[in-house]
């Protein structure tokens, strides 16, 4: 009887959306990489169709529909992007029961960029792999990588264990060094190339941004944290120097974190910034100064934001004549605390202080007094 309601059940009842899973599980992928896709579905006696569209390929933006084209599914398949491009393969599957389709379900996969046969120089040897341009700086104790091509780094990239200089080689192109979010393991300089990747974390190491490093237009802002996205630790005085592009430079990790170190911030060049102590929700267990050069464009300084703290000494140093925003700026010394750390106009230009002391508050110290 039960077997029989349920033989009725399934007979009604539209199939149930299927399952898609794919083998490695990662947010991005190499460019040479292959991916399984496996489908299932709960409901007994049901079909999957499904289809595959590649980025690369596609005729406009209408994907694949797999309850009109799809192909039935017969076991576990391949995908991959077979683009040195990169880009993306959208996978959609529905399954269907006695002429009902179920809803559909999709899986977008993205591909980085591949590179060409010597994309990485270390030492005058050329490689075509990240990793093994990494491994040779690591065994060489530091060292330069020269970019011959732009790089789409993804999450399963490593940067040096060593300090260790990132550039494009001389007399080219600025290339492009893109992708996930990355987390130094010794100190790092970027020369001469377009910088498009949504944070660092210096993780307590010196991080340098050069004066001929070029920023990618982008919706977001451009994150330098001197911590971590985890407790982290700097050996001795941490340096961060940004002398071009645009950023955001916060002196602490990111999230709930504490930082222990003496952070020194210098922001010099043609560069255009946003200034923090630390980010918010997290610490930083030491001392933080902050020096502007004459030029640099600051859109904002907050020494604390909101739910985070600074245990040590907060100093903002203003040189020459920096260019603030002109509407809604906000230079406060911290959103937490009446008054906080050392406003220091000293090497400040007279016409600068008159016209922009009164835009600095929440300074328990004004240098000069008057």
């Amino acid at each position: 009887m039960l077997a029989a309601v349920q033989a009725a059940l399934n007979q009604a009842l539209t199939a149930s959306k299927p399952t898609l899973t794919v083998s490695p599980e990662k947010t991005s992928y190499d460019n040479g990489d292959k991916v399984t896709v496996t489908l299932d579905c709960p409901t007994d006696g049901a079909e999957i169709y499904y289809t595959v569209d590649n980025s690369n390929t596609l005729t406009g933006s209408t994907l694949s529909d797999p309850t009109k084209t799809g192909t039935k599914y017969t076991g576990p398949f391949e995908v991959s992007i077979d683009n040195i491009a990169g880009g993306k393969v959208y996978v959609r599957a529905a399954a269907n029961k006695d002429g009902k389709w179920s809803g559909i379900v999709r899986k977008d996969l993205t591909f980085a960029k591949g590179v060409k046969e010597n994309a990485f120089v270390v030492d005058g040897t050329n490689y075509q792999s990240w990793s093994d341009a990494v491994a040779a700086v690591n065994a060489a104790n530091g060292g330069t990588i020269v970019l011959n091509d732009d790089v789409q780094l993804t999450e399963e990239d490593k940067l040096p264990d060593v300090a260790c200089t990132i550039r494009s080689a001389d007399g080219e192109t600025k290339y492009k060094l893109s992708g996930s979010p990355l987390t130094l393991n010794g100190d790092l300089t970027l020369k001469n190339i377009t910088y498009s990747v949504s944070r660092i974390y210096a993780n307590g190491h010196d991080l340098t941004i050069a004066n001929d490093v070029a920023t990618a237009w982008s919706f977001t802002d451009y994150s330098l944290y001197a911590g971590s996205t985890v407790d982290s630790t700097a050996a001795g005085t941490q340096h961060i120097s940004v002398q071009a592009g645009n950023f955001a430079v916060i002196a602490s990790g990111r999230g709930s974190t504490t930082h222990k170190a003496d952070v020194d911030v210098a922001v010099g060049g043609s560069a255009e910034v946003e200034l923090a102590g630390a980010y918010m929700g997290a610490k930083l267990d030491g001392n933080v100064t902050f020096h502007v050069a004459d030029g640099v464009k600051l859109n904002q300084f907050l020494g604390e934001q909101s739910g985070d703290s600074i245990t040590g000494n907060l100093t903002l140093q203003i040189n020459g004549t920096p260019t603030l925003k002109s509407y809604n700026p906000t230079y406060k010394a911290s959103v937490n605390k009446d008054s906080f750390g050392t406003l220091d106009l000293t090497y400040a230009d007279a016409n600068f202080i008159t016209a922009n002391r009164d835009k600095f508050t929440g300074f328990a110290t004004v240098k000069p007094t008057a």
